[in-house]
């Protein structure tokens, strides 16, 4: 394979929390996947491969993982591959009658959800967490950076020693670790191919340096900045229902507030002949007063909610008609208001 970036300039930086970020297929995985498979080879150091589900790290989908690193080559020939079992990566070859030999373990599986599950491991042999898909256009774990630091806690044990690599090929403006290590204005000013290092404080109140670098592409240009991605919407916005007809054709029959930190969106029920959908549009101005606002925020309030099947409010046909909130009736103003909201909203959505 060859790779359109080389990690050797953010190596230098000497940081232990590192994030690449850029398009996909410039080489990012490949290169921290390649440092980590030499740190074995040369130092008999393992290493955590990291995602945020247990969807995410099922065997069919993590089994591949190594295909384009050949491994016969980097070994001199005596394995021919990398194999999966129990939730670890092995070095391993196919005998004479077509069987395949597991050989030395060289690193984990694991994911985010669990980060409780971990805690008693003693892991002395790793020295290096990869995390795939840091930055998401699905959803992320209810405070998930400190789950990330607690997973990367639990790995160095304070000894100072495991590099992380937070690998993402999308940026939203919604993203915990840009807000929760206070990074943004630092991390929406990074130009293609330019590393900064910057001293934050994690949710868990320790000190440390990360390296960014904003990823070249093939022929990339150091013109465009990370903020520029952020705001065209290129990368992280998916395809989302829109309203099936003119706005203008439904009846508005409900109309409530969802807020999550700093954003807001409006959602009504509509209907229109015999048929009801849920509508949900960004929201910029304040909520007014005796609106219903379903979301992270906690007010002694009766009209403040957590879960939009869980109200606690004293109207029951009103907690009837919300109770029917599902995906498949729900539609929005635009494709980037309905991946915002499936971001940031944190109960599961009814298929």
């Amino acid at each position: 394979m060859k790779s359109y970036y080389d990690i050797k300039d953010l190596l230098s930086k000497n940081c232990l929390y590192n994030i690449l970020f850029g398009k996909r297929s410039n080489g990012k995985s490949y290169q921290a996947k390649l440092l980590a498979l030499k740190d074995f080879l040369e130092n008999g150091n393992q290493f955590i491969y990291l995602r945020r589900t247990v969807n995410e790290i099922k065997k069919e989908l993590v089994e591949t993982y190594f295909d384009d690193i050949d491994i016969q080559e980097l070994t001199n020939g005596e394995y021919t591959g990398v194999a999966v079992k129990a939730n670890k990566f092995y070095l391993s070859t196919i005998n004479d009658k077509g069987k395949l030999v597991l050989g030395k373990q060289i690193g984990l599986i694991w994911c985010l959800v669990h980060w409780q599950n971990y805690k008693s491991m003693a892991l002395p042999k790793v020295r290096t967490i990869i995390f795939e898909e840091f930055m998401t256009s699905s959803f992320y774990l209810c405070d998930e950076p400190k789950k990330l630091e607690n997973i990367y806690s639990t790995v160095d044990r304070n000894n100072n020693i495991v590099r992380m690599f937070l690998i993402g090929n999308s940026i939203s403006r919604i993203n915990p670790y840009i807000d929760g290590w206070d990074i943004r204005k630092d991390f929406n000013n990074l130009r293609i191919g330019q590393i900064k290092v910057i001293d934050v404080i994690t949710a868990n109140g320790s000190s440390k340096s990360i390296a960014i670098e904003y990823c070249k592409n093939q022929g990339g240009s150091g013109n465009f900045i990370a903020s520029n991605m952020i705001d065209s919407g290129d990368f992280e916005v998916e395809l989302q229902p829109l309203l099936p007809g003119s706005y203008k054709d439904y009846k508005v029959n409900y109309r409530f507030v969802f807020q999550y930190k700093s954003f807001k969106f409006i959602c009504e029920y509509l209907s229109k002949d015999k048929d009801t959908l849920f509508f949900v549009y960004p929201k910029y101005n304040s909520i007014k007063k005796d609106t219903i606002v379903i979301g992270d925020q906690i007010e002694p309030s009766i009209y403040y909610q957590r879960n939009i099947y869980d109200l606690k409010t004293r109207n029951k046909r009103l907690n009837q008609l919300l109770y029917t909130f599902s995906e498949t009736n729900l539609f929005f103003s635009d494709h980037r208001t309905g991946t915002e909201f499936k971001q940031l909203v944190d109960f599961s959505i009814r298929k």
